[in-house]
């Protein structure tokens, strides 16, 4: 019945206003863009509607007040600036705190809000542009385009909500289901040709599809975590007389749902930092030659297991003396120790409970206020922060978060008799060392190492780091290859046995400490392995053996060298094929010939990351197909970027084969052959000069 009713009233409304923050912050900065306004007048006009149906009139009169102001800016009787719109987001706000004492005691809570209703009568009466002078400006851009395509149409009807508790019921299930899965894999195989071998892969198989599906209802877009910076920014450079761009890249990077709820604050409160203390007032960063609008960067991005997000501005950066005061002050460091310490370990310090350097605490307070905070959130899931940062330029903070997912790909190694597992995602090879194999340890200044295919790598025995078992040479057969960052290394492993899905269950407290664990887990024959984390192992490593390795491997000599150069080998119409050299391109992608323009120039150019991409188009039919995603290949050539449009991608070849320059089309370098198959080698140089005439 009633209380259905306001449910439903509610969450809708909830996810309106949530989208209303952002879109208003939008509008004020491009007040022309009208679809944007008819969606904000949308929402308020629904909420305005509802209201009257279930009978909430303090509500109604408010949706009522903004939703009048709103449309006579559609109806181009009222001429919007930034007063106008910080009255509307004061009315979402009001409209919130009703909302949430609507859900708390199903009934509208007591207040008046008759000032704020006048207030926005009386604006659309006189205009309050003149009076006002310079007001502070925040823009915001993004990365995509998809929010304004997220509110289209009947998307809704497509969606159902389910309690989070349900689903998490479903993953703790799946969980137990894997574990019995892998157990009776393991009795299968002591079996030779046993009945259930076959239905035992099937079942095998849709576990693990199930899995994935359950794992994807985990998942959502960064944008979750972000959605409140927009209007925080507007409300911070307001308050602080600052003009703050705010730049969000990658706001499609998925994370685990509990990561985000966990992420939200950190993110705001590093945000208010940046504008509260890392950007300077207009006319100082004038006077420092800098633009007078400060920039914050928040991008997000996937490498290797883990989601970094970086939040950088381009302010002052971090006084390193007034940190060594304070730390000092504070006793968090003696002047000895402060003399000492690397630079990176001084901006940690700011991460000390209490440390602030803001000579007067406003309500956006010091830079240290509340890092203690994040510093302990990220921790708290298995992450960790880094700082940069240079004085007068800026400050970046970088957080790396694993994306926690509760079931992960592992290898299961043995070592010392023990067994481990490796998380799949740090693992780019397995070579072979053992007796007679190809490959062989050799030993530089004692240290182990690997030649790889014109490569030293450094290696590190699990036997040694571990202190499990004599660390000797014998018994170690394989080489883990892992690369943290640019590192790459190697670990030396007795056995590998397996590949296996595991359960992550997190570390016990006793032994958090131990950086060479992430986890542990149960293997399907009950036995309980540690998972280990390769960034901790490649800490350990002696920093002079890589440089050593660096030094040693410049000592080659010359006819050693066998130097091999990556393809990446596509098809122009159905049957051509060609190679372009890996490293001339930034990124593959695919785009929407829909979205494809011809007016601007007579090179057809899509619209990506905010900039214009010219297209190339190498197929002998010079239209683009009518409807459909299309691969391409972005290509940078000195300062310019183009899109190759390519009719399909097949894959990237590795060979040491050099291009024969005898045979020269257009457009190409020569010719190679890759997989059996003689193909052009696009020259980018020469494409690029022919699409210039």
């Amino acid at each position: 019945g009633m209380d259905e009713l306001l449910g439903d009233f509610l969450t809708e409304t909830g996810e309106g206003i949530a989208m209303l923050d952002a879109e208003l912050v939008a509008w004020e900065k491009n007040p022309h863009d009208e679809a944007l306004l008819d969606n904000i007048f949308r929402v308020m006009h629904t909420i305005k509607g509802s209201c009257g149906f279930i009978g909430l009139p303090r509500l109604e009169k408010l949706a009522h007040a903004a939703e009048d102001l709103l449309g006579d800016a559609r109806s181009g009787a009222l001429q919007i600036s930034a007063p106008h719109v910080s009255l509307v987001l004061q009315a979402l706000d009001q409209i919130r705190e009703i909302l949430q004492g609507l859900e708390a005691d199903k009934a509208e809570p007591e207040g008046c809000d008759e000032n704020l209703i006048k207030a926005l009568h009386d604006v659309k009466v006189s205009d309050l542009n003149s009076a006002l002078g310079r007001t502070p400006k925040a823009s915001i851009i993004n990365d995509t385009d998809a929010g304004r395509a997220a509110y289209e149409g009947p998307v809704l009807s497509q969606t159902v909500r389910v309690k989070v508790e349900y689903l998490e019921g479903l993953m703790s299930a799946i969980s137990e289901l894997v574990l019995s899965r892998n157990q009776l894999l393991e009795l299968a195989r002591n079996h030779e040709n046993s009945v259930f071998t076959q239905p035992l892969q099937r079942l095998s198989y849709v576990t693990s599809a199930l899995q994935e599906e359950v794992m994807k209802t985990r998942m959502q877009p960064i944008k979750k975590a972000w959605g409140k910076l927009p209007r925080l920014v507007r409300d911070l450079a307001v308050e602080t007389k600052k003009d703050v761009q705010l730049n969000m890249l990658g706001e499609d990077t998925e994370l685990d749902r509990q990561v985000i709820e966990i992420i939200q604050d950190p993110l705001m409160h590093m945000v208010r930092n940046a504008i509260g203390h890392g950007l300077e007032s207009p006319d100082k960063r004038l006077k420092s030659g800098k633009k007078s609008t400060g920039t914050i960067t928040l991008s997000a991005y996937h490498q290797g297991g883990y989601v970094y997000i970086e939040i950088e501005d381009d302010g002052r950066g971090l006084d390193i003396e007034t940190i060594k005061t304070k730390a000092v002050s504070m006793g968090v460091a003696t002047p000895d120790a402060l003399k000492e310490m690397p630079l990176d370990e001084l901006y940690m310090l700011i991460m000390q409970p209490g440390f602030s350097t803001a000579a007067d605490v406003n309500s956006i307070s010091g830079r240290g206020v509340g890092m203690d905070v994040v510093h302990k959130n990220i921790e708290r899931i298995g992450g960790n922060i880094a700082l940069e940062s240079e004085a007068g330029k800026g400050m970046k903070v970088i957080l790396k978060i694993p994306l926690t997912l509760a079931i992960i790909k592992t290898l299961i190694v043995e070592s010392g008799g023990h067994k481990f597992a490796v998380p799949q995602i740090s693992v780019k090879e397995l070579v072979n060392v053992s007796k007679g194999a190809v490959n062989k340890v050799e030993y530089v200044h004692d240290a182990p190492v690997l030649r790889l295919r014109d490569q030293l790598l450094p290696l590190i025995s699990l036997k040694a780091v571990l202190k499990a078992g004599n660390s000797g040479k014998a018994g170690e057969n394989y080489i883990i290859i892992s690369q943290i960052g640019s590192v790459m290394f190697g670990v030396l492993v007795d056995k590998v046995l397996d590949i296996e899905e595991v359960v992550v269950k997190p570390v016990a407290s006793i032994l958090r400490d131990i950086p060479v664990f992430s986890g542990n887990t149960l293997l399907g024959d009950g036995s309980v392995v540690m998972i280990l984390d390769m960034n901790g192992i490649s800490d350990l490593i002696p920093q002079e053996n890589s440089e050593n390795i660096c030094h040693k491997s410049l000592e080659k000599k010359p006819d050693e060298i066998k130097s091999e150069t990556a393809y990446i080998t596509f098809l122009i119409d159905e049957s051509v094929f060609m190679a372009v050299p890996l490293d001339q391109v930034s990124k593959l992608d695919k785009i929407n010939t829909e979205l494809i323009e011809n007016r601007i120039s007579e090179h057809p150019v899509v619209q990506r990351d905010g900039i214009m991409l010219p297209l190339i188009n190498l197929s002998s039919k010079e239209r683009f197909p009518e409807k459909g995603m299309v691969p391409m290949l972005i290509i940078k050539h000195g300062q310019q970027t183009f899109g190759l449009v390519v009719n399909q991608l097949m894959d990237v070849v590795h060979t040491s084969e050099k291009v024969d320059q005898n045979l020269q089309y257009s457009n190409s370098m020569g010719s190679i052959v890759l997989n059996g198959v003689a193909m052009a080698v696009l020259d980018v140089r020469k494409l690029f000069l022919a699409q210039k005439k």
